[in-house]
C-alpha cells in the first residue's frame, strides 16, 4: 500500500530532475573554436589534447577556453577545429567527491583538436563570411536557412561583442 502511495511521488521527482542541465558548452576564446573541419586548405600546426579538472562548480556551464584558452592565445595558429569535448568522473574525481560527501561536484573535461594555420587567416575568412543569424543567447538565434546550400555543414558559431553569431566562412 506504501509502495503505490510512493510511486507517483518518486516519477514526479525523476520528471523534474531530468530537466536540470547537466553541461553548457560553449566556446569564448581569443581564436575560433570549430567542432568540424572547415572548408578550405588548412595545415595543422599540432594535435591539442588538454585535461582540466573542475571542482565546485555547480553551474552546469563550461567554457572551453577555461581548457585551452591559453594555449590558443600563445600558439601562431589560427584555430582549433575538429573540436571534441568529453566531460568525464575520473577515479580521482569520484574519491575527491566521494571524500567530501559530494560537496566538491568534481568533474574532468578533456579536449582534443587541430590547431591549425590557413593561409589567409581564419578570421577574415569568419569577417567576411555571410552572416546567418545572431542573437543575444543561443536560445533565441535563429537561422536563415535559404542562404545554406543543401547538405552543407559549413557554418562557425561565434562570440562577438556579447551576442552570438553564425556565419558561413568565406570560401578562398
Amino acid at each position: 500500500m506504501i509502495h503505490t502511495r510512493l510511486f507517483p511521488f518518486l516519477v514526479l521527482v525523476g520528471l523534474v530532475l531530468t530537466g536540470c542541465t547537466s553541461a553548457k558548452i560553449t566556446g569564448q576564446g581569443s581564436k575560433p573554436i570549430l567542432v568540424n573541419q572547415p572548408t578550405g586548405e588548412v595545415d595543422v600546426v599540432e594535435r591539442l589534447n588538454e585535461t582540466k579538472r573542475f571542482t565546485f562548480d555547480y553551474t552546469g556551464s563550461l567554457d572551453i577556453a577555461d581548457v585551452v584558452g591559453e594555449t590558443l592565445a600563445n600558439s601562431d595558429a589560427d584555430a582549433l577545429i575538429n573540436t571534441q569535448v568529453a566531460v568525464k568522473s575520473t577515479a580521482a574525481d569520484f574519491f575527491i567527491n566521494l571524500f567530501t560527501l559530494g560537496i566538491a561536484n568534481a568533474y574532468t573535461v578533456e579536449i582534443t583538436g587541430e590547431l591549425v594555420r590557413t593561409s589567409d587567416g581564419m578570421t577574415s575568412r569568419i569577417e567576411d563570411g555571410t552572416v546567418l543569424g545572431r542573437s543575444a543567447s543561443l536560445d533565441a538565434l535563429t537561422v536563415d536557412a535559404s542562404q545554406l546550400a543543401p547538405g552543407t555543414h559549413d557554418a562557425v558559431l561565434t562570440h562577438t561583442d556579447g551576442e552570438f553569431v553564425l556565419v558561413k566562412p568565406a570560401v578562398r
